[in-house]
């Protein structure tokens, strides 16, 4: 695969990078996930830069006004936040699009965008510039987001914190309805665990797993239910699909 500026990658969406846990995460997952509304869209073509404008603006907002920090490597390769201000004004090199002219001759300033072609089989460790590895050998390369300056690369390999993602774009920001009632969902989680042969013999460890479910699917970030509230919801039924009391 040729590594340019204006070089081309698939233009098939790739896997959705993971939002969930501690870590970072590249841009483009966080532009992709507010694109496809945390993956409830499906029918979106890569290629279509009308469907990627307004979620890069969206995110864009978020940056601008230091809700999302971004990081990066400036151009002596070395780990850096990303001063917001260096946002502004920028404009947008699309994904799966072929370089700007006035990007690669200096007269604009412009954020380009690239797919990491996700591959989920890579463990999620951290390297010691504090970027993770889980990132195609290309993200590292010369396939990243990056802003240019004066035809130049000023910042390159631009990641953002999963926790702030999960605050400000939760998953139930798309939800058709209000989150489900704790004490139905949770009971409900809990028959699903019990007929996919999940269900944990604790009810204490079930209470625990099935609070982490619920906060990571519907809960903003601060606003966690605790496992002893859905232990109270969820105490007789673990009883009864065990067969007896604990």
């Amino acid at each position: 695969m040729e590594k340019s500026a204006g070089g081309k990658l698939p233009q098939t969406l790739s896997t959705q990078f993971p939002i969930d846990g501690n870590g970072q995460m590249p841009l483009f997952g966080v532009v992709q996930w507010v694109a496809t509304k945390g993956g409830s869209v499906h029918d979106f073509e890569g290629d279509d830069s009308e469907r990627w404008r307004d979620p890069i603006q969206e995110v864009l907002t978020s940056i601008r006004g230091d809700d999302l920090q971004v990081f990066g490597r400036n151009a002596a390769d070395k780990p850096v936040h990303v001063n917001s201000i260096e946002f502004h004004g920028c404009r947008i090199a699309y994904p799966y699009a072929d370089a700007p002219g006035p990007m690669l001759d200096g007269t604009a300033s412009y954020l380009q965008l690239f797919d990491y072609i996700y591959p989920g089989d890579l463990p999620d460790t951290d390297h010691e510039d504090g970027l993770t590895s889980d990132f195609n050998l290309e993200w590292h390369s010369d396939f990243n987001d990056r802003l240019w300056h004066r035809g130049e690369v000023a910042f390159s390999h631009l990641i953002v914190a999963k926790r702030q993602v999960r605050n400000l774009w939760p998953t139930r920001k798309w939800l058709a309805s209000p989150p489900p009632p704790l004490k139905w969902a949770a009971q409900a989680e809990l028959q699903r665990r019990f007929d996919a042969g999940e269900m944990d013999e604790s009810g204490r460890r079930e209470a625990d797993l099935i609070a982490k479910w619920y906060n990571e699917t519907y809960q903003p970030e601060g606003r966690d239910v605790a496992a002893q509230t859905v232990r109270t919801y969820i105490i007789e039924l673990h009883r009864a699909l065990k067969g007896g009391p604990k």
